[in-house]
């Protein structure tokens, strides 16, 4: 027999649609009636290994000719309802389409809450304001280093607290926002504004991965971003210059600097031009505009 491990099924409609196909025209009210019952993660497809059944399960001595028993767990309890064979072909098949998934594996992963950015500016809008200089120097050239059509923001809670996490679709990376973390209070006012929308989310805190429900892609976490203190420098004595990335409005990336007597001033001038990009990327295109021109005026800016 194969790696004699055990399965939790993930995707209970595939599953379902498994038991269909195969009961055909001899499905009855009972099993159709079972079938509706199944729950996501409350299937399992167990080898036909006694020591395994005995561990996990019930004593069983069943010979049926199947390479796998179904379990059901109704009200905390195991019960074994086999209302199909199932082989080592059908597991093959179920594992190509990520319908189930090894049980050492899941048990590796634990759920947590995580909600999606489904409105971006004021998103920006609400959050610019709560982040520190080199917050908004990061957040910026986080979302410059991706392409912006790809972005997906997310709000993700890791180790109790929620941090900001962003995605590029093509590379299938989710990149950490450092330092930040937003409370429940937050969280509450975004969802009251329809900013946010929950998503379905597992971590696994020993690999540092994290994996989106509602695909099967997994995402290295990055504790912290690599960009560092690179953004600020001295050019000469009593002159400093703060650099970042940010997308202009036609969602070019941009570098900007900023220069100061001191490192505080130059980031702080940093931060009012990168605000005053991001912060007003959903207005009209005649007040963007203005914008743009008051900043092009300014001589310490540089795109």
């Amino acid at each position: 027999m194969g790696d004699m491990k055990i399965y939790v099924v993930l995707n209970i409609d595939n599953f379902k649609k498994l038991c269909e196909e195969k009961l055909g025209e001899n499905i009855t009210a009972d099993d159709f009636i079972a079938l509706e019952s199944l729950k996501k993660e409350q299937v399992h497809l167990v080898p036909k290994f006694k020591a395994l059944i005995e561990k996990y399960y019930i004593r069983a001595n069943s010979e049926e000719k199947s390479d796998y028993d179904i379990y059901i767990k109704i009200k905390g309890n195991w019960f074994k309802k086999n209302l199909i064979e199932i082989t080592e072909r059908d597991i093959k098949e179920l594992q190509d389409n990520n319908t189930i998934e090894d049980l050492e594996e899941y048990e590796s992963w634990k759920n947590t809450f995580a909600y999606k950015i489904i409105d971006e500016d004021k998103f920006n809008d609400s959050i610019l304001p709560k982040l520190t200089d080199e917050e908004i120097i990061a957040y910026s050239s986080i979302l410059s280093r991706f392409n912006n059509e790809n972005n997906d923001i997310f709000l993700i809670n890791y180790n109790d607290r929620f941090k900001i996490f962003v995605r590029d679709a093509k590379i299938n990376q989710l990149q950490l926002m450092p330092y930040t973390t937003l409370n429940k209070e937050d969280l509450l006012d975004f969802i009251k504004r329809d900013i946010i929308q929950y998503s379905k989310c597992r971590i696994n805190e020993e690999k540092s991965l994290i994996k989106l429900d509602e695909n099967t892609y997994f995402y290295t976490l990055s504790r912290r971003f690599a960009y560092g203190n690179r953004f600020l420098r001295q050019i000469r004595d009593g002159k400093y210059v703060a650099r970042a990335f940010c997308n202009d409005k036609f969602n070019n990336k941009r570098v900007i600097h900023a220069f100061g007597e001191t490192e505080r001033e130059a980031k702080e001038k940093l931060r009012e031009k990168i605000c005053l990009i991001m912060g007003h990327r959903a207005e009209d295109t005649k007040k963007t505009m203005k914008v743009y021109e008051e900043l092009m005026d300014k001589d310490d800016y540089d795109i």
